[in-house]
C-alpha cells in the first residue's frame, strides 16, 4: 500500500518558524506525521523555538537540510558540490517544487523542470496557480498517480514560508490531508520510510 509523507524544506527565519506553527495546527488535526528538513544556520539562529515548537510531537521528524542550503551533489544547474561527492541513498520526493507552482521563483528554471514531452501533462497548468484550491488540484494528481502506479511511498515537499504566503489559513493542506485520510493512505515519515525499505532489503 502506498504511504504518504508530508514534508517541509526550513529554510528562511522568521517567517518559516511562523508558518510551521500553522503546519503544527494542521498536522494535529488530521493526526498526521510530518518530516521537517531544517538548514543548520536556521538551528543556530532559532533552535530553541524550533524545538519548543515541534521538538515535543512524537509523530515528527526533524532532518538535515545541510548547513547552509548547499547542494550535497554535483547537478547540471546549480553547479559542482563542495567537497567529496556524498555517499547518499535518495528517497526522492514528487511533485512540483511548489514556490514555481505558486509563482515565487520565476525564473528560466521552471523551463529547466519540465520534462517534454511531460508524463503528467494534467499537473502542469498554463500558469502559476491562483487559489488553494487549484493547488490541491495538482497535488492530488501526484498522489492519486502515486497510487495507482503501486508506489511505495508518495511525498510531496513545501516550503513553510510559501505555503504561508500563499495560503495563510493552510486550506490546501487541509483539503490534501481529508484526501489522503479518504483514499486509504498510512501518514508516516522519511526516516520510518528508509527504515521500511532498508528492512526489506535485509530480507532479500
Amino acid at each position: 500500500m502506498t504511504r504518504f509523507i508530508a514534508a517541509y524544506d526550513t529554510e528562511f527565519a522568521g517567517e518559516c518558524l511562523s508558518a510551521c506553527r500553522s503546519i503544527r495546527d494542521v498536522h494535529a488535526e488530521f493526526d498526521f506525521f510530518a518530516t521537517f528538513f531544517i538548514v543548520g544556520k536556521r538551528l543556530e539562529e532559532e533552535g530553541r523555538e524550533y524545538r519548543d515548537l515541534l521538538g515535543d510531537v512524537p509523530s515528527f521528524e526533524i532532518a538535515s537540510h545541510t548547513y547552509s542550503h548547499r547542494m550535497l551533489r554535483d547537478h547540471p544547474f546549480c553547479g559542482r558540490a563542495p567537497g567529496k561527492e556524498a555517499r547518499l541513498r535518495e528517497l526522492p520526493g514528487h511533485g512540483w517544487h511548489e514556490n514555481l507552482l505558486k509563482g515565487h521563483n520565476l525564473t528560466d528554471r521552471i523551463q529547466r523542470i519540465l520534462a517534454w514531452p511531460p508524463q503528467f501533462p494534467e499537473a502542469i497548468p498554463l500558469g502559476p496557480v491562483a487559489t488553494p484550491e487549484e493547488e490541491f488540484a495538482i497535488h492530488r494528481i501526484f498522489v492519486t498517480r502515486a497510487v495507482e502506479l503501486g508506489l511505495p511511498y508518495v511525498s510531496l515537499i513545501w516550503h513553510p514560508w510559501s505555503l504561508q504566503r500563499f495560503d495563510p489559513e493552510m486550506r490546501m493542506l487541509r483539503l490534501l490531508f481529508a484526501f489522503v485520510q479518504e483514499s486509504g493512505l498510512e501518514s508516516t515519515t522519511y526516516e520510518r520510510e528508509w527504515q521500511r525499505a532498508a528492512q526489506i532489503r535485509s530480507v532479500v
